[in-house]
């Protein structure tokens, strides 16, 4: 689609915001606190506002409208998860990790478990921010170049460019600033596309939903006892899983907490994060629902071979190039921007400060000042945002690379939600049990990750794994558990400089 004058116009000036107010933002910014932590004095709604964009992304802006116009709305029942923890009492975790952390998690990893433990938690969380950021950059070039046929490699550079610029200067606030606007302006795009599709339909949004719900598409519900495929108990089992972790584990997320005034402005900003993500992710399928109601009004040669292809998440991405009027296109060509740059950026920042306080601070310069820790900490931004912009640049060439990259980060950190589970619940877990924990579950990861390559289970069924792949990480996590609790009870554990501080303190108000 040659996009129109006004279109253009839209996405320079969405861009230029975005840099203007990430720049402008941190102009006082004079220590490491400003930079992490926005000295810890940012407004409650801006930093709720910067988690829920940080939990939309590109995947989310594509895939669940892909989803839900392939199938229906049974992989909302992972989002529901969320909710589901908060109001299970989730939220303890916010004051408590106030209090037990200045900047990194991590800080309270070595504190249960020690320095080797720590590194790591380090390693896996440098991993997963990394491969996160590369992708998101590859995924919304794809996009992209499907609507507009711009080149990809033009697609990346300039969409990370951008996104390093603000970050490399403005830090947590520019980054929290930037994801406000960022998340409101996604919302409002996939608002407009559920009213544009629902002026060209004969019955409205009403008899949308009607057709939709009686053609199936609307069912959320797979109440089959097994866990060989998708169904309710695979979806919500590996939710519960995820949304521990986002929650009690994420450095994105924990970082947030340190970025509000009180306790109760952190809950707050937790709150409107987490319960705002349902309504979000339910629009975006909500989406994909319409443009099936769309398409079998309005037939496409091209919407056929996408499905006869597999390519259900290119559906969307096709109704922008091809049915929006200038203006509209875009709007939600911006919101689509939005949805990466709000994930680029918090993986950006992540990764500086892990490497800073984790490393850098720990390890490394201990007494370092903070006008040079100030600096490493922009210039490593700089440098990670380079480097994700690579890898995204590599998968053009090497399209493998990221189904790759997806096997060696399972390898690595299937176990790392197991390893939260334990620091925050078990008083009696060490270090020698949980590195036994960890251990356990990478070859359960290695076992469940076989599966795509069928290496051995190719020629000895009994070793396949025989559950669908989504409980891979379900199963990690427990052996972690386990297996590392039971370790702890019979090993020795080094002696302790001080008496382990756990979450159920906290529950209990000690």
């Amino acid at each position: 689609m040659p996009l129109a004058a006004l279109d253009l116009a839209i996405l320079i000036a969405y861009g230029a915001v975005v840099l203007v107010v990430g720049i402008y933002v941190s102009r006082r910014d004079a220590t490491t606190e400003d930079y992490f932590v926005g000295d810890r004095r940012v407004p409650a709604y801006a930093v709720g506002l910067s988690i829920l964009g940080t939990c939309i992304s590109s995947v989310t802006y594509v895939a669940y409208p892909g989803k839900s116009f392939v199938n229906d709305w049974q992989y909302l029942v992972q989002g529901l998860m969320l909710p589901v923890l908060i109001f299970a009492g989730a939220l303890i975790v916010v004051p408590f990790y106030r209090r037990q952390v200045r900047t990194s998690v991590n800080e309270f990893i070595e504190a249960r478990f020690g320095p080797g433990v720590r590194l790591f938690s380090l390693l896996v969380l440098v991993t997963s921010e990394l491969t996160r950021l590369a992708m998101v950059m590859y995924l919304v070039s794809l996009v992209v170049y499907t609507i507009t046929g711009w080149p990809i490699a033009w697609v990346i550079v300039g969409t990370g460019g951008v996104t390093v610029a603000y970050t490399a200067v403005g830090g947590i606030k520019g980054v929290i600033w930037t994801d406000v606007i960022q998340t409101i302006l996604l919302f409002l795009a996939g608002i407009a596309a559920v009213v544009v599709i629902s002026l060209a339909l004969p019955g409205g949004f009403l008899g949308a939903l009607g057709e939709a719900s009686a053609a199936g598409k609307l069912r959320l519900l797979d109440l089959t006892p097994t866990l060989t495929r998708p169904t309710f108990y695979v979806l919500a089992l590996s939710g519960l899983l995820n949304f521990f972790y986002f929650l009690a584990g994420n450095q994105n997320q924990i970082q947030r907490y340190q970025c509000a005034a009180s306790d109760a402005a952190a809950r707050r900003a937790a709150l409107i994060g987490s319960l705002g993500s349902v309504p979000v992710w339910a629009l975006f399928l909500l989406v994909g629902t319409m443009l099936f109601v769309y398409y079998r009004h309005y037939p496409d040669p091209q919407v056929a071979e996408f499905l006869a292809r597999g390519k259900g998440d290119q559906v969307f991405p096709h109704f922008i190039g091809t049915r929006l009027p200038p203006g509209l296109a875009g709007l939600l060509l911006a919101g689509l921007f939005a949805a990466a740059m709000s994930t680029l950026d918090s993986s950006m920042n992540t990764l500086s400060t892990l490497i800073v306080t984790d490393l850098y601070r720990r390890f490394l310069r201990p007494d370092a000042p903070e006008r040079r820790a100030l600096s490493i900490a922009r210039w490593l931004t700089l440098g990670w945002g380079s480097f994700g912009i690579a890898l995204a640049l590599l998968m053009i060439r090497i399209q493998t690379f990221l189904n790759f990259y997806f096997e060696i980060v399972a390898i690595i950190g299937g176990g790392i939600t197991g390893v939260f589970a334990l620091a925050l619940f078990s008083r009696l877990s060490h270090a020698r049990g949980v590195l036994v924990g960890i251990a356990a579950g990478l070859l359960v990861t290695v076992w469940g990750s076989e599966q795509y390559g069928q290496i051995l289970s190719g020629r000895l069924a009994w070793l396949r794994f025989p559950w669908d792949p989504i409980m891979v990480g379900v199963m990690t996590s427990a052996v972690v558990i386990v297996a590392g609790y039971a370790a702890s009870r019979i090993l020795p554990a080094a002696p302790a400089k001080q008496t382990p501080v756990v979450l159920w303190d906290t529950m209990r108000g000690r």
